[in-house]
This record gives C-alpha cells, structure tokens and sequence, in this order.
C-alpha cells in the first residue's frame, strides 16, 4: 500500500459547498464530515501521545488490533452543534484552526479517560502514526461519545480533526477517506 500525495482541491471544494449550504432557505446549521454519520465504525487511526515511552504496540511486528487508535474524523467547523454533540472541555473549532495554522484535534470523553485517566488532556499533544512527517496535534477539546452505528453498544475512543489540517499524504488503500465528505444539515423544522 503505496503513500499518495492528495491534492488540495477536494478539501477547497467541501469548503465551497459549505459554505453555499449555510446559505440554504430554512437550513440552521451545515457541516460536512470525512465518515458518515451512524453507519460504522470511523478509520482506526494510530496515535502516540506526545511525551510518553513508545507503547509495546508500536514496536515493530506488533498486531493491528494490539495498536493504540482512535476513530478518525475529519470535520468542518460547526459539525458537534450540527451533530447534537455536546463540548465538555476545551472548545469547538473555528475559522482560526486553517491549513497554516497550528495543528489541532478534539478528542471524545472515552478517549480522554482511557489515555488521559489521571490528567488534563486539554493541553496534550497527540500524533498520528499513519504517514510520514505527521506534526504532533494539540488537543483543543473534549466532546461527547457518540456511537459508530445503530446496532452499537460500545464507545470507541475517537479524534476529530479539522479537515483542512490533514497532511498532503494518505496511505493508498484508505484514501478515499482524504477525497471526499458528507454533509450534515440542521433544519428548522422537519427534515423533509
């Protein structure tokens, strides 16, 4: 599975297309995300936390299932309040978090308490360990837990990012997940 470079275009189309959906007679709030909603389990991206000894799991010859991941989202800003999902710590991203800016994510309650059960994670660093030159994330917020899909019992830890932070790489077999997204619409009234 080959690195692929993704072009910039797709992630300047969404903001195109968000940017007119805002504009939608009778539509609230608008945001797009990298996975739908409710359908599935998010990409299983690995993260290292910033400052820590390597896990056992990134030595080389570990499993997959044995890494430390999280659900992996890339996000518009306004997805959690177009979502319903409630930011407990920290903040939301705005206009500030661009391409040129610092790198940040938001992680969810279940991530925090798993990986940050004595300690703030506001503040925290994590980075991802999926493609080369990944710059470590600063954790701007902590959200809700939502689960994967109707059928599911289980919170899985997860991170959000905003989609014009993700790097110019993506491994080959996953990156479908760079060259497009859904949209989420909050209406006035019934959806229909």
């Amino acid at each position: 599975s080959g690195l692929f470079e993704v072009s910039p275009i797709p992630a300047q189309t969404v903001d195109r297309v968000f940017e007119r959906l805002q504009n939608v007679p009778g539509v609230v709030a608008a945001a797009a995300v990298s996975s739908p909603p409710f359908v599935g389990q998010g990409f299983a991206m690995p993260f290292l936390v910033e400052g820590r000894p390597l896990p056992l799991s990134s030595t080389a010859g570990a499993r997959p299932s044995d890494q430390q991941t999280a659900d992996y989202f890339a996000v518009t800003s306004g997805f959690f309040k177009v979502m319903g999902i409630p930011v407990q710590r920290g903040r939301d991203f705005d206009a500030h978090d661009r391409a040129d800016t610092a790198p940040v994510v938001v992680i969810s309650e279940t991530m925090s308490r798993q990986y940050f059960p004595s300690e703030d994670a506001v503040g925290q660093y994590i980075r991802f360990d999926f493609v080369p030159n990944e710059r470590p994330r600063q954790i701007v917020g902590i959200v809700g837990d939502t689960l994967a899909g109707p059928l599911e019992t289980i919170r899985r830890p997860a991170a959000y990012v905003p989609h014009v932070q993700q790097g110019p790489t993506f491994v080959g077999p996953f990156v479908d997940l760079r060259t497009g997204m859904t949209c989420v619409l909050r209406p006035e009234g019934a959806p229909m």
